[in-house]
């Protein structure tokens, strides 16, 4: 598996083969970027966009760049991060675009982003998102009771939290029990990945799914996230946690807490004071969309539970809608944050 080991930089000028607006377009089409964002990568000042990406990954992004007319550099990151700062230079480069205004901000997730009905990256209906919510009120909101010693709070509370508690585990044992195995790694391969566009694209709904590359994984499932409302929940109603390699073993699972939830993956240590091999660990695991090609695949990745060993192929992909890109793949398995996780047309599903 390539190692992450470059960043790309926008300079933030123009090769002088498109006008600002010209270009700007073409960045909005080509990534699904805020048009402040667009602004931003054609203002005159650099700006890193891509973080500890393997060189191949760097030069797709490169190209695309290119083609909207922008001119970038790949930098090797290691370089970087091992020369000193000089002092006085003031020459400090932002670790990514900042979304100017006026951006619409998801109450839910946060993300900044143009659409002002719905939230591109959790898949919220803001409408519906705000009506949910309960007024908030000045009042004492902690329960209490009356009882003959005087007032005693948060009794009431802490029965409601045991017993949704009770009930979760009860959900988990019986629905969603997660399968353990004896210490060892159990996958040792990497998942395999071969870029390159195809003709072929599929539609759903108002969406066209375009193939960026072919791609097969041998996992273990570390967790599974099931989404059911919003038209991204209807294009991709399912987020897979896997793991391979480090993240396949008993050994490792047990030190980690693993969390889902907004289209995000978390890990935390269940012993801060134990060291752990963070970068092997974000390396062989994902935050991986599942987009069933058809309803059997879609009935086979919804009974996979965590610790099932599975084997999933098909593409990577992006996602357009009225000409506009509004979902891309991540094409690496070393980078981290916003967009590093996969967006995977699923074709074959099987537990091994």
């Amino acid at each position: 598996m390539d190692k992450g080991s470059c960043n790309v930089v926008v300079t933030g000028d123009l090769t002088g083969e498109m006008e600002p607006e010209q270009a700007k377009n073409h960045l909005c089409r080509s990534f699904g970027c805020d048009r402040a964002v667009a602004d931003i990568l054609v203002g005159g000042q650099a700006v890193v966009i891509k973080k500890n990406v393997s060189r191949a990954v760097a030069m797709q992004y490169a190209t695309v760049l290119r083609e909207a007319g922008v001119v970038c550099e790949i930098e090797d990151a290691a370089e970087l991060e091992a020369e000193p700062t000089r002092p006085g230079s003031g020459e400090e480069r932002p670790a990514a675009p900042v979304v100017g205004t006026p951006p619409v901000v998801c109450p839910n997730c946060g993300h900044a982003g143009s659409s002002p009905e719905e939230c591109v990256k959790c898949g919220i209906i803001y409408a519906r998102y705000r009506q949910a919510k309960v007024p908030e009120t000045g009042a004492d909101d902690s329960f209490s009771i009356s009882t003959g010693k005087g007032r005693e709070k948060g009794t009431p509370f802490k029965l409601l939290l045991l017993l949704v508690v009770l009930g979760l585990g009860v959900y988990f044992i019986r629905f969603k029990g997660e399968v353990r195995h004896p210490p060892g790694i159990l996958v040792d391969s990497e998942p395999t990945q071969i870029i390159g566009r195809s003709s072929q694209s599929w539609v759903k709904g108002t969406k066209t799914v375009v193939p960026l590359a072919r791609f097969r994984i041998k996992a273990r499932v570390l967790s599974t996230e099931r989404y059911r409302f919003g038209e991204q929940a209807e294009l991709c109603p399912l987020d897979l946690a896997l793991g391979w390699g480090i993240m396949s073993d008993q050994r490792m699972l047990d030190k980690l807490v693993i969390a889902q939830g907004n289209r995000r993956y978390a890990l935390e240590p269940l012993d801060p004071n134990v060291r752990l091999p963070w970068a092997e660990i974000m390396s062989h695991s994902s935050n991986v969309h599942i987009i069933p090609a058809n309803e059997e695949i879609e009935e086979a990745v919804f009974r996979f539970r965590p610790g099932d060993i599975v084997e999933l192929q098909g593409y990577l992909v992006g996602v357009k809608e009225n000409g506009q890109w509004v979902w891309f793949s991540s094409l690496s398995r070393t980078d981290l944050g916003d967009g590093a996780c996969e967006i995977f047309w699923v074709e074959r599903a099987a537990v091994r």
